[in-house]
C-alpha cells in the first residue's frame, strides 16, 4: 500500500510540475509574440516635417501658425527668382520684373482665389485675375513699393492686358517663363522665424529643388517681414504679412552682389529694419 500511495503522489508530482512548465512556456512565447507585433516608432523629433505637423501641436519646435505660413507661396517665388534658371533682382528694379513676379505667383498659386471666383481659369489657357487679387499679392510681395506699375510695354496686349469693365487683368500663362523647367521638383519650407525689436520679423526658409540634371540642392534664405496692413481691407486676406528683403544664407550660394548685364540677384536686408 505504501508503495503504491507513493507512486500516486510522484506521478502527482511529475503530473503538476510539466503542467506548470507548459504554462509558463506558454506565457513566454506569448510574450514574446506581443513584442514582436509592436512596431517600433516612425520617426522622432529629429525627422519631424515642419509640413505635416499638427497646427495645434505648439509645442513642437517645428509649429508655424497658419497666419505665418500663409506667406509661403511668395517666400517660395522670391526664392525661386534668386536662385532658379531665371533670376530676378529683389526688389524688382523694372516693371517688367514686378510684373513677372506677381504673374509668377498668380499662375502658380492661383487655386488660393479661384474657389471665390476672383481668379478664373480660362479654356485658351489664360487666367483671369480681378484687379484687388494683384494688389493683395503686390502689397505682401513688395512691402516698400507695393503699387502695382502699369503693364510695359514689352508686356501689354500680348502677355497681359486690362478690362476696364471688370476691373480684371488677363494673363496669358504661355508668354511667361517660370524660374524653374516643368523636369524640376521644387519645395519651400519655413525653418525659423523671430520677432525683432523694431517689430519686423526675421524669417529663415529654404527651397528644396530636384532635377534629374543636377539632382537635390537646398538653399536657404534669410527675410525680413513686416505685418501685411492690407489684410485688413479684405474679408478673407490671404497673406497676413509683408516681404520687405531676401538674401541668401552665408555659404547657401553665390554672392548675390554679384551683378551681370543681364540680371543682379536679391539684395541684402537693410540695416534700418534688420540686425542680424
Amino acid at each position: 500500500m505504501r508503495t503504491t500511495k507513493k507512486g500516486k503522489k510522484c506521478v502527482l508530482l511529475l503530473t503538476f510540475l510539466l503542467a506548470g512548465s507548459l504554462l509558463l512556456s506558454g506565457c513566454k512565447k506569448e510574450d514574446e509574440t506581443v513584442e514582436d507585433t509592436q512596431q517600433p516608432e516612425i520617426g522622432g523629433e529629429e525627422s519631424v516635417d515642419m509640413q505635416y505637423v499638427d497646427e495645434e501641436d505648439t509645442q513642437s519646435p517645428f509649429y508655424f501658425s497658419l497666419e505665418q505660413q500663409s506667406i509661403l507661396p511668395l517666400l517660395d517665388v522670391v526664392m525661386e527668382y534668386q536662385n532658379g534658371s531665371v533670376t530676378l533682382a529683389y526688389p524688382a528694379d523694372s516693371a517688367e520684373s514686378y510684373w513677372n513676379y506677381l504673374v509668377t505667383a498668380l499662375i502658380k498659386y492661383s487655386y488660393l482665389r479661384e474657389a471665390d471666383g476672383s481668379i478664373t481659369r480660362n479654356e485658351d489657357g489664360t487666367l483671369t485675375v480681378k484687379k484687388y487679387v494683384v494688389e493683395e499679392f503686390a502689397q505682401a510681395m513688395f512691402a516698400t513699393d507695393s503699387s502695382v506699375p502699369e503693364i510695359p510695354a514689352s508686356l501689354s496686349d500680348t502677355a497681359i492686358r486690362y478690362e476696364n469693365e471688370s476691373k480684371s487683368y488677363i494673363i496669358d500663362k504661355g508668354a511667361f517663363q517660370l524660374p524653374y523647367g516643368e523636369n524640376t521638383t521644387v519645395q519651400a519650407q519655413l525653418d525659423d522665424w523671430i520677432a525683432q525689436d523694431d517689430g519686423s520679423y526675421l524669417v529663415t526658409a529654404s527651397l528644396l529643388t530636384y532635377s534629374d540634371a543636377e539632382g537635390s540642392r537646398n538653399t536657404t534664405f534669410r527675410f525680413i517681414l513686416n505685418e501685411n496692413g492690407y489684410k485688413d481691407e479684405l474679408p478673407d486676406p490671404l497673406f497676413y504679412y509683408a516681404i520687405s528683403s531676401v538674401s541668401p544664407m552665408d555659404g547657401s550660394f553665390s554672392d548675390p552682389t554679384q551683378e551681370t548685364e543681364e540680371n543682379s540677384l536679391g539684395q541684402e536686408p537693410s540695416t534700418q529694419t534688420a540686425s542680424e
